[in-house]
């Protein structure tokens, strides 16, 4: 019976694990016609782009929401490290003795 349990719960996990949002705006409701993003250009109701913090932002006419790219968190047995691939926006765990060697354990990530 626990294998059942266990295996329902690790299907509920994507699901359940998402990455950070945040929606721009104040407390007021108010329509904008463009967006500043953070890296200080501006960006037209419509439009969707990729921060260099590897967050996709979009921009409506609500203000503008950017999320977290890939995981955000990852669990790896001791004998490895987490490495983070800024270009591609991906956390990945390695060997600890070997880091071009992907860790052989089991890794959980947790995000988008």
């Amino acid at each position: 019976m626990v294998p059942v349990v266990l295996l329902v719960m690790l299907s509920m996990l994507p699901s359940m694990a998402q990455g950070a949002c945040t929606m721009g705006g104040g407390p007021k409701p108010v329509l904008v016609k463009v967006c500043r993003g953070s890296d200080n250009l501006l960006h037209e109701v419509g439009t969707k782009w990729r921060t260099k913090d590897c967050k996709d932002c979009t921009c409506s006419s609500h203000g503008m929401s950017c999320c977290d790219v890939g995981a955000t968190s990852i669990t790896f047995p001791d004998h490895c490290v987490e490495v983070y691939d800024k270009k591609n926006c991906r956390r990945y765990a390695v060997e600890r003795d070997d880091l071009s060697t992907e860790c052989k354990g089991p890794v959980i990530a947790v995000g988008k």
